[in-house]
């Protein structure tokens, strides 16, 4: 009697177990999105936990944590926590990455045994649509700019032939330099450069570490790339005298602000120095250009 007993209460309890509703069927949403590098995906990432009779499930615990990139949560964590609500759902907000690759979050959901849920992510470039070439973009507090230097081929772009443009983009002059952004973007001004530069500021790494890209700079005097911004050291060309100058020691990049019908500012980035200097130029000196997206 004591083992039929000992039967009856397994076999409820199997049962019991079955009427949990262990999740059988989940699906993504909002999987394969774009964004600039270092900017939250516009919609979360979200899951619908479902039973074997595709009935939504609720209290399911769910971790959803980075697979493959320097993305964040919301709360700049590399994990985050959720519990189905009573339509099933579970969701998160994703931030990516410095890496221009697509990057992945994975969700560990509590009960489930099946296939791995993985939600990828990809860096969003802009196209031009003067000559086709892909810019990606990267975000920098409220800013969005080409974290490339731009490479169009306007009728007086300067190419030095010991870099790759694909690298160091092109060389202008400041005249040149107003039109050679793409649509929708714009040469920054002065402030708008500062503006980024403040953002990004000189806790932990100096703003030179932060911005400098991860190779080509003078005596090994790599960045760290922290925020997307990749800035090789392209130098200048001094178009009177045709010679090409600080290849691998500094960059140095155009804004839009002009001093006098002579002169305009830019701002340098030197291999041994740890900060951005702004100085005035003459604007028959060609220089890089980075654009920024337009509010």
């Amino acid at each position: 009697m004591n083992k039929l007993l000992l039967v009856c209460i397994l076999f409820s309890t199997m049962l019991f177990s079955c009427k949990k509703f262990t999740p059988l069927n989940i699906e993504k949403i909002n999987d394969n999105q774009l964004a600039p590098l270092n900017a939250e995906l516009p919609l979360p990432l979200k899951i619908k936990v479902l039973n074997h009779k595709n009935e939504a499930i609720e209290g399911i615990k769910v971790r959803f944590f980075i697979k493959n990139g320097s993305g964040t949560f919301s709360d700049n964590s590399f994990e985050f926590l959720d519990t189905t609500d009573a339509e099933g759902f579970a969701e998160c907000r994703f931030k990516l990455g410095v890496e221009a690759v697509a990057q992945q979050v994975e969700v560990e959901i509590k009960k489930y045994d099946g296939a791995s849920v993985i939600f990828t992510a990809s860096p969003e470039y802009y196209s031009d649509s003067r000559d086709g070439q892909q810019y990606l973009l990267t975000k920098i507090g409220a800013q969005i700019w080409t974290a490339e230097n731009i490479r169009y081929q306007s009728p007086n772009a300067w190419t030095n032939s010991a870099f790759p443009s694909s690298l160091y983009g092109k060389l202008y002059s400041w005249n040149e330099a107003q039109s050679v952004c793409p649509s929708g973007f714009s040469l920054p001004t002065r402030a708008e450069l500062e503006t980024m530069t403040t953002t990004v500021g000189n806790e932990y790494f100096t703003i030179g570490k932060k911005l400098k890209s991860r190779g080509g700079w003078l005596h090994n005097e790599e960045g760290r790339n922290l925020v997307g911004f990749d800035l090789y050291p392209a130098g200048n060309y001094a178009i009177d005298s045709t010679d090409y100058r600080g290849l691998g020691e500094y960059a140095a990049v155009w804004t839009s602000t002009e001093v006098d019908p002579q002169k305009a500012v830019y701002g340098v980035l030197s291999y041994n120095s740890p900060n951005i200097y702004y100085y005035n130029l003459e604007k028959n000196i060609a220089c890089a250009c980075r654009c920024i997206k337009n509010q």
